[in-house]
């Protein structure tokens, strides 16, 4: 992701914002400003979980707070192979998994103990993005395995519950 300044007063960072759906964001990085500068500015950064689908919008935020958000861009990967990232590891009571692109079936989504017993089972619809409230489970403190069964593939992930 590139973009340009032509000029900068007083600005502080830029939070770049990620969505799967153009609707919901999460930070994804924050990127030092210039401060002050009468000449362009050329910033960067490189988004290593990139989908299918890739909505981006920039909150630009000056030195006193106050900020203003970006249009929203949509950039797309229709070859992006399929991914099962984590949106939160370590993990509180709520479990966010994100795909790198919607799958052609119902989710299947397994999470087992470091001892290998299934602590929780659910199938899930043809979405990109899942949000798991972990809470009912008690899940103690440590080391968990996700298996996640998209489109007749397996994906494991580890995660840590805090």
């Amino acid at each position: 992701l590139t973009w340009v300044t032509s000029s900068e007063q007083g600005s502080s960072y830029f939070g770049l914002e990620k969505s799967a759906d153009g609707t919901h964001f999460q930070i994804l990085a924050t990127v030092q400003a210039a401060g002050i500068s009468a000449t362009s500015t050329r910033y960067h950064y490189l988004d290593p979980q990139v989908s299918a689908e890739n909505f981006y919008r920039l909150k630009m935020v000056n030195r006193d707070g106050k900020f203003v958000y970006s249009n929203t861009i949509l950039i797309e990967n229709p070859g992006a192979p399929q991914e099962v990232w984590i949106g939160n590891n370590p993990v509180g009571n709520v479990l966010l998994i994100r795909l790198a692109k919607s799958p052609s079936h119902k989710v299947g989504i397994e999470l087992f103990s470091e001892t290998g017993q299934r602590v929780f089972a659910g199938d899930y619809g043809v979405q990109n993005e899942f949000s798991i409230d972990l809470s009912p489970y008690h899940l103690s403190h440590g080391i968990y395995i996700l298996k996640t069964l998209v489109d007749d593939r397996i994906f494991v992930n580890k995660l840590i519950k805090q």
